[in-house]
């Protein structure tokens, strides 16, 4: 079951962004790597929460529960 501190979009949005600004950040300071593992997490981010149908599975699993 999936956290119910991610259904507000906002929090979703702010996740998104953070992870992307963060490897900007890294990108800036001259670490590729970590910029690489940042704006990975945040395109599994993107991935997870509009990309695969949350919340609406959501609503599903707790259903189903």
């Amino acid at each position: 079951m999936r956290a119910e501190f991610f259904r507000p979009i906002w929090r979703r949005i702010a996740v998104v962004m953070i992870c992307f600004c963060w490897a900007v950040l890294e990108l800036a300071s001259g670490a590729p790597y970590w910029a690489l593992v940042f704006g990975a997490f945040g395109a599994t981010a993107i991935w997870q929460f509009f990309l695969s149908g949350w919340p609406e599975n959501h609503a599903e699993e707790i259903q189903n529960d």
